[in-house]
């Protein structure tokens, strides 16, 4: 079971404890663009989850914090002809359930003729994984509620799947590792982690990364919730006419890859999200 769900926002990290704040109070605090971004930077929402159960240290937490308020730039090459920039705004989401509405709650506040008003480009949720299933790009949310006390669908009457909305066609794991490795000067792995398995986290690494199944705790929940309210809605982004890419990173434990080195990944895979938009080309994602 995938125990730690995290949304990683591009604007500002807030800490809640959970049942700290409810989900209107959340809404409020969303974080937006900074005057100090690059001029046309794409905005990240990133959101991450505090500590739960017996974990008292949650790495998408770490990252989240890490990443506050950082832009990072990306080059021109022979896909896209101009620089261009990400920027992150990061939240730290309680691990109960106003947490897991928090970012779909803002969402539902839009229609498909004002999606151009959500400040956000880019939606990448966080959580933690343990360390033998270690890190995990998942693609699918499952419409099934975390809370036991309240067993059941997340929507009625909703879709038993939802798709990713990225265009995962974007997003070649090795490349990633690749990337995120040269960003961080030196292995993604942890001395420890390359002892068990020399090529871990490499561009030679043949460890399954793609998910088909978030779990059934928090996680799955926030991944579904905002995937149901970019479909239903059609929350699309111009000009590259797609929805809104919005997908889940489960994180392995800091055993096996540091704050540093996850906050590089993390940072790459938001600029493989974002490069559409900076083509200016359509990649509509059913």
């Amino acid at each position: 079971m995938k125990l730690v769900l995290v949304v990683i926002a591009a604007v500002i990290t807030l800490a809640l404890n959970p049942g700290a704040a409810t989900a209107a109070s959340l809404h409020g605090m969303l974080p937006q663009r900074q005057a100090a971004d690059p001029p046309g930077a794409f905005q990240v929402l990133l959101t991450g989850f505090g500590p739960f159960m017996n974990y008292t240290t949650n790495p998408s937490q770490l990252v989240a914090e890490a990443l506050h308020d950082q832009c990072a730039q990306f080059r021109a090459d022979n896909v896209v002809k101009h620089d261009y920039a990400v920027c992150f705004r990061t939240m730290v989401l309680p691990v109960a359930d106003n947490g897991s509405v928090a970012v779909a709650s803002y969402l539902s506040k839009f229609t498909e003729a004002t999606a151009d008003r959500i400040p956000y480009d880019v939606i990448i949720h966080m959580g933690l994984e343990d360390a033998a299933k270690g890190l995990l790009f998942e693609t699918i949310g499952f419409n099934q509620r975390a809370n036991a006390s309240t067993p059941g669908p997340i929507q009625p009457g909703g879709p038993t799947l939802l798709p990713t909305t990225v265009n995962l066609g974007h997003v070649r794991i090795p490349e990633l590792y690749s990337l995120a490795e040269r960003r961080l000067g030196r292995p993604l792995a942890t001395d420890a982690a390359l002892k068990v398995n020399p090529t871990r986290f490499s561009a030679n690494d043949t460890t399954e990364a793609w998910s088909r199944d978030a779990g059934t705790f928090y996680c799955n929940e926030t991944l579904y919730r905002t995937l149901y309210q970019l479909r239903s809605r059609n929350l699309c982004r111009s000009p590259a006419f797609a929805l809104i890419p919005a997908m889940f990173v489960h994180l392995p434990e800091l055993t096996v890859m540091s704050t540093d080195a996850a906050s590089s990944l993390i940072t790459e895979l938001a600029g493989k999200l974002a490069l559409p938009l900076a083509q200016g080309v359509c990649s509509v994602v059913a």
